[in-house]
Order: structure tokens, then C-alpha cells, then sequence
């Protein structure tokens, strides 16, 4: 690995960080390894219904927009929800503009 030019320079720039970085990556790794000692059962259900959540969010915005290509946009779950949020955001506005 010597041999990737600027390797030794780049570690030389790193040396004074060198015990932050470390912390970090002994922070990091320990949180993986908690993690991933995990019972996966528990861990397989909670991603199923991550997946099913997601499939009926992608279901929804497809009916509301009247587009059917919705999940071929790989929207990621923040953006569904988000979209979800501003829709009920503007049902809730609807709601009172026709109070008033």
C-alpha cells in the first residue's frame, strides 16, 4: 500500500488527529458490533415492516398524483413521508380555509 502515491504524505497530514480518529473508529465499530449481536429476528421484522410501510407510502402517492411510476422513482422513505406530510399539511389548510 506504500506504493499509492501520496499515502505517506496524506498519514503524515493525519498523525496529530491520529488518537481522535481512532476514537471515533473504536466509537463507531463498537456501536456495529452491538448492532449486529442483535437477535435478528427482532431485526428481520422490524425491516419487513420498514418494507411494507414503505410499499403502502409509495401506494398512496401513486393514487394521489395519478402517477404510476412513483416506486420507479426510488423515492427514499424520508421523501415519501415527507410528501405525505405536506400533503396532510395542505388537506388540514383545505380544511380551515373552508371554516373561515
Amino acid at each position: 500500500m506504500r506504493d499509492i502515491e501520496g499515502f505517506d504524505e496524506t498519514i503524515e497530514m493525519l498523525l496529530p488527529y491520529w488518537d481522535q480518529i481512532q476514537e471515533h473508529f473504536d466509537h463507531v465499530n463498537q456501536t456495529f458490533i452491538s448492532l449486529s449481536s442483535r437477535e435478528h429476528d427482532t431485526i428481520g421484522r422490524v425491516l419487513r415492516a420498514h418494507l411494507v410501510v414503505e410499499h403502502f407510502l409509495n401506494l398512496f402517492l401513486e393514487n394521489h398524483f395519478g402517477h404510476e411510476e412513483i416506486a420507479e422513482m426510488r423515492l427514499s422513505s424520508t421523501r415519501n413521508r415527507s410528501c405525505c406530510r405536506k400533503l396532510d399539511r395542505a388537506r388540514h389548510l383545505s380544511a380551515l380555509a373552508l371554516l373561515n
